[in-house]
């Protein structure tokens, strides 16, 4: 993706804390021993997508992703009136649509993909054992794919698929540079290509669902 239209974003409020870059395998094999799990393969969702944690397991303003949000044969999740008052789509990389098949399956539209409120215990004991700091949050896993995207995506790519909105003045990203449903969703996979490279996943999806 060209980076001809790189920007700098606005520095967040707070104090972002990703996954160390060096850590990152070690925590993705951690959850992964996990797999099925409704708390550590939505915490890799998050990873995987830049999703808020409130849109995936809901929260005291969100009711959490369901399967109606889901369509997996095209490959997207639509989060409606979201936390800026927008709809946003998720182009899913393989990696994330290979989950979500394992969360959806047999259930009903009006049923919750990932069927925990609070990862945190879980969330914890991942990051024990991958050796990543204790405050890793689910939030933080938002903060590691907005660090791990910045590299590899243009900078107004990144602002759609973190569904922030434009900065008041920023006439450009409001209304001149479009990206395609295509230019995301590749951003989507690079960023799960480098996270989780997909043949591994794949196999040891196979392996626990068999």
């Amino acid at each position: 993706i060209s980076g001809r239209d790189r920007i700098v974003l606005k520095p967040t409020v707070g104090k972002p804390n990703p996954i160390k870059p060096e850590k990152l395998r070690a925590w993705w094999t951690a959850a992964m021993a996990r797999a099925g799990d409704p708390s550590a393969d939505g915490c890799r969702f998050i990873l995987l997508t830049g999703a808020r944690p409130g849109e995936v397991f809901g929260s005291a303003f969100a009711e959490g992703m369901r399967v109606a949000d889901v369509d997996l044969e095209g490959g997207r999740v639509v989060f409606s009136d979201t936390k800026n008052r927008r709809d946003h789509t998720i182009m899913l990389s393989h990696q994330a649509l290979d989950i979500l098949r394992v969360h959806c399956k047999d259930k009903k539209s009006t049923d919750k993909v990932f069927d925990v409120l609070d990862p945190g215990k879980t969330l914890a004991n991942i990051n024990r054992e991958a050796g990543v700091d204790a405050s890793v949050s689910p939030h933080k896993l938002r903060h590691t794919f907005a660090s791990v995207a910045e590299e590899l995506v243009t900078g107004y790519a990144l602002k759609r698929m973190m569904n922030h909105a434009a900065e008041s003045g920023d006439v450009t990203g409001a209304h001149y540079v479009g990206k395609s449903e295509a230019q995301l969703r590749a951003g989507w996979q690079a960023v799960a290509d480098l996270i989780a490279p997909a043949a591994g996943v794949v196999q040891l999806f196979a392996a626990r669902t068999a």
